[in-house]
């Protein structure tokens, strides 16, 4: 029950800050791992940002052009490589394939923003944060030659483990017009521990893909650009007019009974197989000597 009535403020919560926040961020975001997250190889990540922003928290009596203090939520998606091995497939013509694993990672994070000079063309700010982010690898099969019998691709996740962070972020905003923002960043954001796979021990022996599997702390340095759209708060007003015009009377006329057409049942296609390599024979036992 407690979770369920988390879930449930968090969304609430994640939903106001959508619907009433004058700032909506766009961009760009890369990453790169940091520590024992680097030694262990894990490749750089490469994908799009999200964020929200809501009004300034403090009170009108500071003011605006010091500092204003805002509460934001946002998501991103990256992904982290892959590699690819050439393959025979479990068909009845053995068609050749391609067998591929990537990482991905996505994160969700609310933040704490202040900003400094935030009615200047300049903006400087800093930011702390918490959330959680999913580290992924998935593995998927294609063929070369397309097999009217079978999927063009076939995909499975592997992995998936949720990590807990938090961390820091320095960056400015330059305003281009009275909406529109450019913003950049750099982020430092440390993580619990995950299990992933190391790319770069992907290997093929015979018709059969192997790796290994790694776990560690999942420390990221990260850098953003994109852009900031300010929600103008200010309504469109109508002029009121002096002698408004009376309304037409809408003229009502019949509705004409739509025929139904019947067709013909067609013959449901059969749904087409799973891609599967093609196993490995077993090499044959040795003959024994004779006494």
């Amino acid at each position: 029950m407690k979770k369920i009535l988390t879930l449930i403020a968090s969304g609430a919560l994640y939903t106001g800050v959508c619907f009433a926040q004058p700032y909506i961020g766009l961009g760009f975001i890369g990453s790169s791992a940091l520590n024992e997250f680097c030694d262990s190889s894990y490749r750089n990540g490469y994908g799009f940002n999200m964020e929200f922003f809501s009004n300034n928290l403090l009170p009108k009596s500071v003011n605006p052009n010091a500092f204003d203090l805002r509460f934001g939520a946002g998501f991103d998606f990256q992904g982290a490589g892959n590699e690819k091995r050439s393959v025979i497939l479990n068909t009845p013509n053995s068609d050749p394939g391609e067998e591929k694993y990537s990482n991905t990672h996505l994160g969700f994070r609310g933040t704490m923003r202040m900003t400094f000079m935030g009615e200047q063309k300049f903006s400087p700010y800093i930011d702390g944060f918490v959330g959680v982010r999913g580290f992924y690898t998935h593995r998927s099969l294609s063929i070369d030659k397309e097999n009217p019998e079978y999927e063009t691709n076939t995909s499975e996740q592997v992995i998936g483990k949720w990590t807990t962070r938090y961390g820091a972020s320095v960056g400015a905003m330059y305003k281009l017009t009275r909406i529109i923002s450019i913003d950049t960043r750099i982020t430092y954001s440390a993580g619990s521990n995950a299990d992933w796979i190391n790319l770069n021990s992907v290997i093929r022996e015979d018709n059969t893909v192997s790796y290994r599997m790694s776990n560690s702390f999942t420390d990221l340095f990260m850098y953003n650009v994109g852009f900031v759209f300010r929600i103008d708060p200010k309504p469109r007003t109508t002029s009121p007019s002096s002698n408004p015009s009376p309304t037409p009377k809408e003229e009502i006329t019949p509705k004409r009974k739509k025929s139904v057409i019947v067709t013909p049942n067609t013959p449901t296609p059969a749904p087409k197989k799973p891609l599967e390599v093609k196993p490995t024979p077993k090499p044959a036992p040795k003959p024994k000597p004779e006494n």
